[in-house]
């Protein structure tokens, strides 16, 4: 008997993933009700709930680049204002996953599964901790498996939210249909022939082509790497003589020559006496 090979955690196999988390989901839900162990109807139809809202969550991919991006806009502590979901079930896989600390320990969290309502945004993270996914899935070709964390950190939220909102700022990022790679992807199956097109890819947008171009000027030095310039609110000034403030949201973005790899650069607070 052959064994059958891990399914792939990248942008084009996502599709897959999502249907075989949701099988699993299911499952698992029934021998648990069966043998006792979810004796609550309430609780049942809640499990069953939320796996229907994953199987109909749009798919989302976070590439490696937009994932530091996140991060550095998270670490600075200059939030955007809460942004609007893109639709009311999401999946979002982060390409390298966030670290976060949860009454499980300090877990590496790969996924955030969505459900915005009127109320509340409800989460469910998911991890490919290689111990908690072989405790907690049946179909053991699956590379993420969800976390049974009591509640779900308030900084995995809060990243999610500045995800959400640098998605919408073109400077920053774009997002496109995911295309399948044979050398990301492995060879593809007949099958799979439009599954990939289901994902969305946020990726970073490329720098503007000006800063590389023949016309710009000789005495300035070339910047070799891409960096990231963080957003932030600012007392803007407006009204008769600017005599007047409101409080602004100064959006991120993204400068250096598009060839150039992406570097972030650690933000220092200095504080003076005054």
């Amino acid at each position: 008997m052959s064994r059958r090979k891990k399914l792939r955690l990248t942008p084009s196999w996502l599709p897959v993933i999502r249907d075989h988390l949701v099988e699993d989901g299911r499952q698992r839900a029934a021998l648990a009700k069966t043998g006792g162990l979810l004796p609550v109807d309430e609780l049942v139809d809640s499990m069953y709930g939320e796996l229907d809202g994953l199987e109909a969550a749009s798919l989302w991919w976070v590439n490696s680049d937009m994932c530091k991006v996140v991060e550095a806009q998270f670490r600075s502590g200059e939030l955007p204002e809460t942004p609007e979901y893109p639709t009311t079930n999401g999946f979002v896989v982060y390409e390298d996953g966030v670290s976060c600390i949860t009454n499980l320990g300090t877990m590496l969290v790969n996924a955030v599964a969505w459900e915005a309502t009127a109320e509340r945004i409800g989460l469910r993270l998911y991890t490919s901790d290689p111990d908690t996914v072989r405790r907690t899935v049946l179909d053991k070709r699956l590379p993420i498996c969800p976390m049974d964390v009591e509640v779900v950190p308030t900084a995995l939220g809060v990243v999610l939210d500045v995800t959400m909102a640098l998605m919408r700022e073109p400077r920053v990022s774009a997002v496109k249909p995911c295309v399948w790679r044979t050398e990301r992807d492995g060879p593809r199956p007949v099958s799979m022939e439009r599954q990939s097109a289901k994902v969305k890819m946020i990726v970073l947008r490329p720098g503007p082509r000006s800063q590389s171009s023949e016309w710009a000027p000789r005495s300035r030095r070339r910047c070799e790497y891409r960096y990231f310039v963080r957003g932030f609110w600012r007392n803007q000034a407006y009204g008769p003589a600017h005599s007047k403030r409101r409080r602004q949201w100064v959006a991120p973005f993204v400068r250096g020559p598009e060839d150039g790899p992406l570097v972030i650069k650690e933000a220092v607070s200095v504080w003076t006496h005054q």
